[in-house]
């Protein structure tokens, strides 16, 4: 589980996020791929890269390449299933998915970390039990 004594924005979990996906390639993570990523200015990169540096999560070498801590994988690996737990849910719920990844950022960086496990959980058992009455409730990974 995540540190459930720190509290995200939700700019900081969006950030997190776009750090764990890039973090699939070996080398660590580049700002301007960050930028690239999210559709902003690399000064903004650098700024949240900063502040995600003083919550220790990521470490910045003299290059600019960004890596996580033991603590940051940790908690992008927990954010991560959160985030798509929730956006998978909301999708098989909500008519319109065009804000499903915005209203789940917002979800996540306004719940406990607790509440979000014990949520998750629950989301997770009703799909096990609707999967296995209906098989039409499928979810899709959201990225």
């Amino acid at each position: 589980m995540a540190n459930q004594q720190m509290r995200f924005t939700k700019s900081n979990i969006k950030y997190l996020l776009a750090l764990h996906k890039l973090n699939q390639k070996p080398g660590g993570i580049r700002c301007v791929d960050v930028a690239d990523s999210l559709h902003i200015t690399k000064p903004s990169v650098h700024t949240m890269i900063n502040t995600l540096k003083n919550m220790q999560l990521v470490n910045k070498d003299k290059y600019g390449v960004v890596r996580f801590t033991p603590l940051g994988e940790k908690t992008a690996e927990q954010y991560n299933e959160y985030f798509q737990t929730i956006c998978n849910y909301f999708t098989a719920i909500l008519p319109d998915s065009a804000n499903i990844q915005n209203a789940a950022y917002v979800l996540l960086s306004e719940i406990p970390c607790q509440t979000l496990e014990e949520m998750c959980e629950n989301i997770k058992e009703k799909n096990d039990t609707t999967s296995t009455q209906n098989a039409a409730g499928q979810y899709h990974n959201i990225t």
